[in-house]
């Protein structure tokens, strides 16, 4: 049985905070505390969690993102290793325009760490159409 308390990268996330792995799985499942992992980061050995909430130190995050007119991901992508460099704990995307799905996709490849998204942009861009019209956005033949 899966146990937060036992987990490498809790473990680690919480040695790194300077708190108890068992008291901070505690404080996890009572609310007072967040851990931010996805499912996919728990099996990257590169990925660094993180911890949320009183007794925690503060967090940087580095802003992303394309602009209206912009639509060159790449570019982004490419300047990742710059910004990871610079040791932020969580990265926001902030794009304005429909490559922010792909943007974001192409992100989690390159990401050591949280990887954050304001999705009412990309609801904006939708207005009137519903959840659907985002199928346009994807490059259909990656099936």
């Amino acid at each position: 049985m899966f146990t937060l308390a036992t987990d490498p990268q809790f473990i680690a996330t919480c040695q790194a905070e300077a708190l108890d792995p068992d008291s901070a799985a505690r404080r996890v499942e009572s609310g007072t505390l967040v851990f931010l992992r996805s499912h996919a980061s728990r099996h990257m050995t590169a990925f660094k969690p993180l911890l949320v909430g009183e007794d925690t130190r503060r967090k940087v995050a580095a802003l992303v993102g394309l602009g209206p007119r912009d639509r060159d991901r790449q570019t982004i992508v490419e300047s990742m290793a710059v910004i990871l460099a610079a040791g932020p704990d969580a990265v926001m995307d902030l794009t304005t325009n429909p490559e922010g799905v792909a943007l974001r996709a192409d992100l989690k490849e390159v990401m050591g760490v949280p990887l954050g998204a304001c999705l009412t942009y990309d609801l904006f861009l939708i207005t009137g159409k519903g959840w659907a019209a985002t199928n346009s956005w994807t490059d259909s033949s990656s099936g």
